[in-house]
């Protein structure tokens, strides 16, 4: 039996699961909807759900709220502080004025672990959760399959019926699409700042695209909805679909910066010099050179902004309006109200909209190859 080409390892130790650590840990302090739906009817709560009671109590205790959120606003900046002190010196070019080429890994016997973590992970988190929700979604009574006659359609019914429904899924795809173009336009020229340039701020701006993961994304809505009140953007952004696009392309910076920055450092500088001393103009370089090679990466960016503005709850649950009201509110305001079948339809639709696009950029990316 051949044995497993695990060369490719020893390359990968310091970069890969670094970042992998540090943008899992802080995304993880952000979890918000998972926790507010299944943990506050028991009795447990976690630092964000914490942080949205505070707001919703009367009066609203806004000074605990900000108090709380602000702690976790320093262990962000104390790990992007190590994240830069650990790459700093580094070299991670891969791309250059020269062939490459990209070559299958050869696992050997590993191959059957690999593809057995792969299906359980697939299984138990998406199968099985997917299984109950559309199961749920039939049922009289979520979870009361000993009635008589335990499954209807009398919910997706009325959702389809509601008035509302309607107006939220167009709301939810206007959303999506904007947040997505405006995160690949203005990160892919954050991530350029910070990796070509030679500004004295460039570092500055690193740190700063960390902040949105550092604030919770109810406390980044409560600090807009202040912003929006107070400042002539209230005519423009309170309430509005425009305001939960800044939201939401706030939110997307770290995720975003950092993936642009990845595709960047592969890049060799060779290929932007030998343009420019062509007379190439920066936006000609920045077109006919970066453009081509970060195309995968602005896809998967563009794809992967779209699933979380579409899905996001805890942005955009204090800067939505009735006008403004995208699918994933009405699909908590359901669920809240006791009418948790209703609320898994209008989950089925948030995922079905999801798996749509990935099959059809799927379908686009084969037949482009």
């Amino acid at each position: 039996m051949p044995r497993a080409d695990l060369r490719w390892w020893r390359p990968c130790q310091s970069r890969v699961p670094a970042a992998a650590a540090f943008l899992s840990f802080i995304r993880s302090l952000e979890a918000f909807e998972v926790e507010l739906l299944l943990g506050q009817p028991v009795g447990i709560f976690v630092y964000s759900t914490r942080i949205y009671d505070f707001v919703r109590q009367e009066p609203p205790r806004l000074g605990e709220a900000t108090a709380l959120g602000s702690v976790f606003l320093v262990v962000m900046l104390g790990l992007a502080l190590l994240y830069q002190a650990h790459l700093r010196g580094r070299q991670f070019t891969t791309v250059t004025g020269s062939a490459y080429a990209t070559r299958p890994l050869r696992l050997g016997a590993w191959r059957w672990v690999a593809a057995g973590a792969c299906s359980g992970y697939l299984t138990i988190g998406l199968a099985a959760p997917l299984i109950f929700l559309v199961t749920g979604s039939f049922m009289r009574r979520y979870g009361f399959f000993q009635i008589r006659e335990p499954f209807t359609l009398a919910h997706w019914q009325a959702v389809f019926q509601d008035s509302i429904f309607l107006p939220s899924v167009w709301n939810s795809l206007l959303i999506a699409t904007g947040t997505a173009l405006l995160v690949v336009l203005i990160y892919s020229l954050v991530a350029y700042v910070v990796v070509r340039s030679k500004l004295p701020s460039a570092g500055l701006v690193d740190l700063l695209a960390w902040l949105p993961w550092g604030t919770p994304g109810i406390l980044l809505s409560l600090g807009l909805l202040w912003l929006f009140l107070t400042t002539p953007l209230r005519t423009l952004l309170y309430g509005t679909l425009g305001g939960i696009v800044v939201a939401l392309l706030l939110k997307e910076s770290p995720t975003s910066t950092q993936l642009f920055k990845a595709a960047y450092h592969q890049i060799s500088r060779d290929l932007e010099e030998a343009a420019r001393v062509s007379g190439a103009s920066w936006l000609t370089v920045y077109v006919r050179v970066f453009l081509p090679l970060l195309a995968p990466t602005a896809v998967t960016i563009w794809l992967l902004a779209f699933a979380s503005s579409i899905r996001d709850i805890g942005t955009s649950v204090l800067l939505y309006s009735p006008q403004s009201r995208p699918l994933s509110i009405l699909m908590l305001e359901y669920s809240f109200s006791g009418e948790l079948e209703r609320g898994s339809a209008a989950g089925i639709l948030i995922t079905g909209l999801v798996m749509a696009l990935m099959l059809a950029s799927h379908w686009w990316t084969r037949q482009a190859a």
